[in-house]
């Protein structure tokens, strides 16, 4: 089997390939996603490569990064097929992304920029040196100026999701990058064996949530979350199926109630903003 064929089918558009040829199987969820109705779980985005498994909640969708990595993998795991005959279906080229419509992902420059801005922007919001330091370190915030001054950018380890934060205090913003997955968030943990996830609405409140904590001694080995706003229900959707999560705790008075056996409270700052506390203490 040519190596340039098995990459053509890898890169096909498993939406399309199941909307034509297995649509008994699947159900629609929104304009650009369809879940199979065997196992909700899984879905299938019309914008992006491979598949979402939201019980993992990780987006399978590059070769190599997980066991099942592509629609290759998706249609011999789950519909049936041999190797060969998932090849020489997907490489057609009528389930190929025309080039306008290829699935976004956010780029981040080769070399990541940590100046003073950023410290002395986060610093000054009372975040700590040890959590900036962090997030550094794991790639999740870097400092931008591609908009002609500097701002910070929070992205995820998958890169389909930013927030945007600058950090003139004259001229403070928040923005959501255009383009962001509407399933995906940003989120951080000290340890990989989380159990308690917070959703807060920036990322900046996600991290003041955590320092108060810290502080306080309230850590219960917590995935500390950002959504980006209140209506990005949908990303709240696929945490709750993430298997390793047991409680999901409502961190905003902005975000609607969800009824979900995992959430078993809410809390909100005594403030306008987690940060606000923060800034008190």
């Amino acid at each position: 089997m040519p190596s340039d064929k098995i990459t053509k089918a890898r890169k096909a558009s498993l939406y399309k390939f199941c909307e034509k040829n297995h649509s008994d199987l699947f159900k629609s969820v929104s304009l650009n996603y369809i879940e199979m109705k065997s196992n909700p779980a899984i879905q299938i985005s019309k914008t992006g490569y491979g598949y979402i498994d939201l019980t993992s909640g990780k987006q399978i969708n590059k070769a190599g990064t997980f066991a099942s990595a592509n629609a290759i993998d998706f249609l011999v795991r789950y519909l049936n097929y041999d190797f060969y005959s998932a090849v020489c279906e997907l490489s057609k080229d009528e389930y190929q992304f025309s080039e306008k419509n290829k699935p976004h992902q956010f780029s981040i420059p080769s070399k990541l920029n940590y100046d003073d801005a950023l410290v002395n922007y986060l610093t000054m919001k009372k975040i700590s040196k040890d959590l900036i330091n962090k997030l550094e370190s794991d790639n999740l915030l870097y400092l931008s100026d591609n908009y002609g001054f500097d701002n910070i950018v929070f992205l995820n380890k998958e890169k389909n999701y930013g927030e945007r934060v600058g950090t003139d205090l004259r001229n403070e913003f928040y923005r959501l990058l255009y383009g962001v997955s509407p399933s995906e968030c940003w989120s951080f943990a000290d340890i990989e064996n989380y159990d308690t996830a917070y959703i807060c609405t920036t990322a900046l409140e996600a991290m003041s949530l955590y320092e108060l904590n810290k502080r306080f001694n309230k850590i219960r080995n917590g995935l500390f979350v950002s959504i980006g706003n209140p209506q990005r229900i949908r990303a709240i959707n696929k945490i709750l199926l993430n298997e390793q999560i047991k409680e999901v705790v409502i961190a905003s008075k902005c975000i609607n109630d969800i009824s979900n056996e995992k959430i078993y409270r809410r809390i909100s700052p005594s403030k306008a903003s987690w940060n606000n506390c923060l800034a008190t203490i």
